[in-house]
């Protein structure tokens, strides 16, 4: 794998969270100038990237902020399409309670004709039905027609591709779906959706689907990993640093892991214990497994970042600040990469929420809802 496909697929999955404090009605007209701005930003590094669908959001609560947020764009010779998949929005307590935290009822994969074991969460599932059922916007108000106005991605995609095979019927197409966190158990999915049902977008069945997942918890029980590894072939990729915490989520001898994961950088610390024993205790009984093949998963060897010791004064703060900045900002350090500067305020917020996400965790009310 080249750390220039990894750094330029990291890039576009964080790119769908520049809309994380956004609220109020026509949040998708104003993250689609952000975007476009960003894209254009970002052309000497990426090449001149375009929007050509959406950005779409999902929201709970009416004029509320995203709880969910995916966008597409086209690469500069016209032959991919990469589909972004925005992670939690830390603001989001649907996106934590549902999406994040629903492990525990699994429901069959409803797409292809994978074995009957074959399952996955029900945040994950719900995480994808309100993906597929995103249309974008006919217009701003008062704006122009938004890219790909009146489609869901599935049909997009299907336009996308008779319009590229009527200009060059023999052209290599290939779509690519990256993200990060919630994105990164959310990708795989989406582009396991599409490879199972091609045949609706792509009567050719030709366009290759490919993923990119970075720092995602398990989607599925072992039996939906295997699957989704066959189906998806060599095209399925999986990033991690090994000093996160959500890519340990749901296998149970990754979990078992996480009391010590930052020792001896970090003393041990109860509070922190008690909730790594509840997860063990409550995920137990399920199979989970991480995707991809051994081959196509790329580990980051992380490090625990001692400067964070200074800003807070316990040792349960300082292991909730530990875990968001290995999550979110040390992917670009392992990766050597910099983020954008709106990128980057996009990670402050998210490191500022999750840390009391975090904290929150320690309330037995929460815990139980959770679990």
């Amino acid at each position: 794998m080249e750390n220039t496909e990894i750094r330029r697929n990291l890039d576009l999955a964080f790119l769908a969270y520049l809309g994380v404090l956004m609220v109020g009605p026509n949040i998708d007209a104003r993250l689609r100038k952000r975007l476009e701005r960003v894209l254009g930003d970002l052309s000497e590094t990426l090449g001149e990237w375009k929007l050509v669908w959406g950005p779409c959001t999902y929201r709970v609560t009416r004029n509320g902020i995203p709880d969910n947020t995916m966008f597409v764009a086209e690469s500069p010779d016209r032959s991919e399409l990469v589909v972004s998949i925005a992670g939690t929005n830390p603001l989001s307590l649907y996106g934590w309670l549902v999406e994040d935290f629903d492990v525990r009822t699994l429901y069959r994969w409803p797409h292809g004709a994978p074995p009957k074991e074959a399952m996955i969460t029900e945040g994950t599932l719900r995480g994808l039905r309100a993906l597929q059922q995103m249309v974008v916007l006919d217009h701003a108000r008062g704006g122009a027609p938004f890219p790909g106005a009146n489609t869901s991605l599935q049909v997009f995609l299907r336009q996308w591709v008779a319009d590229r095979r009527a200009e060059s019927p023999d052209a290599d197409l290939s779509v690519t779906v990256t993200g990060h966190s919630l994105g990164g158990a959310l990708s795989p999915v989406v582009a396991l959706w599409l490879a199972d049902t091609i045949g609706e977008w792509d009567p050719a069945e030709k366009v290759a689907v490919s993923c990119w997942a970075y720092a995602g918890p398990t989607p599925g029980n072992a039996a939906f990993a295997r699957y989704i590894t066959r189906r998806m072939g060599g095209r399925l990729y999986r990033v991690a640093n090994s000093k996160d915490v959500v890519p340990h989520a749901w296998n149970l001898d990754d979990l078992v892991e996480l009391k010590a994961l930052y020792v001896p950088g970090l003393p041990r610390n109860r509070t922190w214990d008690r909730i790594v024993g509840l997860t063990v205790h409550n995920t137990a009984g399920t199979p989970f497994q991480q995707i991809a093949r051994p081959e196509q998963t790329h580990i980051l060897t992380g490090a625990v970042n001692d400067t964070i010791d200074h800003i807070v004064p316990l040792t349960f703060a300082k292991y909730a600040a530990q875990a968001t900045y290995q999550h979110t900002a040390a992917y670009f350090e392992l990766l050597d990469a910099e983020p954008h500067e709106d990128v980057q305020q996009a990670l402050n917020t998210l490191n500022r929420a999750s840390v009391w996400g975090i904290l929150a965790a320690r309330v037995p009310t929460l815990q139980s809802l959770l679990f």
